[in-house]
């Protein structure tokens, strides 16, 4: 158990770590174009790495919290199955942002229609 526990944190150091160095990369790149193709890449990162933090170690932490007490299995997998749900909006938005970003890359106009994709 506790080999599993060191793992699981060295793998969110690690993760947190890429995190930051990505968001840090291109807050240059904005800071340093000023364009707005790279202010789009950088929400996009944030809201990317919102959900990442959000949902998928949110999941984890409350799976070793509800480890600890006795609760139904029933409940259990109904609390691990909501809080990647309550992130969903995070991955919708970064998945707007990509589209942005990438169609203002090609210089294409993001209408209405393309986020129904």
């Amino acid at each position: 158990m506790l080999v599993n526990q060191l793992v699981l944190m060295a793998t969110f150091v690690a993760t947190s770590g890429i995190a930051a160095i990505g968001i840090l990369v291109a807050y240059q790149l904005f800071s340093e174009g000023k364009r707005a193709v790279f202010q789009m890449v950088l929400y996009q990162q944030i809201f990317l790495f919102s959900f990442l933090i959000y949902s998928i170690w949110g999941n984890l932490v409350i799976r070793q919290f509800i480890a600890d007490v006795q609760l139904p299995g029933d409940l259990e997998k109904r609390l691990a199955l909501i809080i990647p749900l309550l992130g969903t909006p995070f991955l919708i938005v970064s998945w707007l942002m990509l589209m942005k970003f990438s169609f203002a890359l090609k210089k294409i106009i993001f209408s209405a229609k393309w986020i129904l994709l």
